[in-house]
């Protein structure tokens, strides 16, 4: 959710000829009001809004919140008037207000992240009580934390450069270090690999997407993510792009998306794959950069409305939902899998090509 004028997210849809006019307060707020039943909100982006208080306010209990981000806003980036189930992930970045504001509740933040807020990292405004663990408070201009009598007495196996938080009587595991991210001035707060912060966290703590120990901080280092390789030389009038997003899993209930777009319009493709290591052999489809023995999926058509040209068309599969299903008994966790679309594509002298490869560790 952001501003209309916010071209990144979404293109131009104002139609203002490009120009990238989103500022904070360019909208209102998030409310999660009253309700009985419990509602779970995961992966949500909310950005450029605050007009008119914090830019998501859980202003009452039964949430359950996981993976949010809420940057750039002209207020707080969170507000909690009162206690979710859970709350993990939050990550606030680059608000003109606090980064999360405690009001009440007791309740504990797990594996959040603020940085470059204007106001407090984390400011505790009212009865809030609870631990706040596994988490990166760093560079907020009026400071980490506010409000607290003795933050370490809530905060656990973070780092910040919060003196009080680092002094530990009770060997809380605070450290002051620089995090890693990957491109923070572009919102990107992924750790890298070498980050101190890797396996960091609480040992109690939930094991993270990978199964290793918990890392600090709302975006952490995933050992689980694909990677694309082996691109493939055009031929004919269509040049596909390989898209990943997720991470393999057996267990996860995301969806691991492969996507191939800018493909042939209204074609079929499979996905075409083995086991074990990268292994170059060239064909008259292109690059084969899987190791056989190889499996097929089962088609997948590209869609496309052929009146607007003949590279309209995008393959999907969801490679999660694939193995949760038992289409390969061998997909487990700990498996490697490599693999390709295989496309028709009649500009081809073949007429097929092989898409770029993608390279899927398997994770629980």
């Amino acid at each position: 959710i952001t501003d209309l004028r916010d071209d990144f997210i979404g293109g131009a849809t104002n139609g203002d000829g490009g120009s990238r006019g989103a500022g904070p307060g360019g909208w209102g707020s998030v409310t999660l009001q009253s309700q009985t039943y419990v509602s779970t909100i995961h992966g949500l982006g909310v950005f450029y809004g605050g007009a008119n208080g914090p830019q998501l306010h859980a202003a009452t209990q039964n949430h359950r919140l996981a993976g949010i981000t809420s940057g750039l806003s002209a207020n707080d980036g969170f507000r909690f008037g009162a206690a979710p189930w859970y709350a993990v992930g939050l990550l606030a970045y680059g608000n003109e207000g606090d980064g999360i504001e405690l009001n009440s509740g007791v309740f504990d933040l797990r594996q959040v992240t603020c940085h470059g807020n204007q106001g407090c990292g984390i400011h505790r405004s009212g009865s809030w009580l609870g631990r706040i663990t596994d988490s990166i408070v760093r560079e907020n201009i009026a400071g980490e934390f506010c409000g607290f009598q003795a933050i370490v007495n809530n905060l656990y196996y973070s780092t910040t450069t919060d003196p009080d938080a680092l002094a530990t009587p009770n060997g809380n595991a605070n450290v002051d270090f620089d995090p890693g991210w990957i491109d923070p001035g572009a919102g990107s707060y992924f750790i890298v690999e070498t980050s101190g912060c890797v396996n960091a966290g609480d040992p109690a703590s939930p094991p993270d997407p990978d199964g290793t120990r918990a890392d600090m901080g709302a975006r952490p280092y995933n050992g689980c993510l694909p990677r694309v390789f082996c691109e493939q030389t055009p031929v004919g009038p269509c040049a596909p792009t390989m898209v990943v997003e997720g991470f393999g899993s057996v267990s996860s209930p995301d969806p691991l998306w492969l996507r191939l777009e800018d493909a042939p319009t209204q074609s079929f493709a499979i996905f075409f794959y083995g086991f074990g290591q990268p292994n170059q052999t060239s064909t008259i489809f292109g690059d084969r950069c899987v190791a056989g023995p190889h499996t097929r999926t089962p088609p997948v058509p590209s869609g496309g409305n052929p009146t607007l040209g003949p590279c309209q068309g995008t393959f999907e599969f969801d490679f999660n939902a694939y193995a949760r299903s038992g289409g390969n008994p061998s997909i487990v966790a700990g498996a490697n899998v490599i693999g390709h679309f295989w496309y028709r594509d009649g500009g081809a002298p073949s007429g097929a090509r092989f898409s770029a490869a993608v390279e899927i560790p398997v994770c629980p």
